[in-house]
């Protein structure tokens, strides 16, 4: 059980870690451009039962958002993504994920905060849209 704990977390560093090389390479290649287009990076999510902690920690690490999360958000998830998808896709397929376990994001200044989508209702919070969540 613990090797495959530490399977999966090699397993996402090291799609992070390819993801920041191809970033570098393509930048290297085309000199002459110092901004870096926005959704011209793509990535395939695949991942087995891989703990919500663990993925916001890896969207986290892609997309450059803070996000802010107490110890109820507890669970595992698959994501089967075969084709990639931009990093903003990413991120929609994340909150998507969010919605299917019970969780949304509400935007808290610089932080993004991951709650039960029950509480966010009761205290009427405005929640981060995406889809299926409204």
């Amino acid at each position: 059980m613990r090797i495959r704990r530490g399977r999966q977390l090699m397993l996402l560093l090291c799609m992070v870690f390819l993801l920041m090389a191809s970033s570098s390479l393509a930048a290297s290649a085309d000199k002459g451009q110092a901004i870096k287009k926005a959704g011209a990076t793509e990535i395939t999510l695949d991942f087995q039962d891989v703990e919500l902690v663990d993925l916001v920690s890896t969207i986290s690490e892609l997309t450059g958002k803070n996000f802010v999360y107490d110890e109820g958000l507890k669970g595992k998830v698959s994501i089967i993504s075969p084709r990639a998808v931009s990093i903003d896709e990413a991120y929609k397929l994340f909150t998507t994920v969010l919605n299917v376990k019970g969780f949304t994001i509400v935007p808290s200044g610089k932080v993004n905060k991951i709650v039960s989508t029950r509480s966010a209702k009761e205290e009427n919070l405005p929640v981060t849209e995406g889809p299926g969540i409204g």
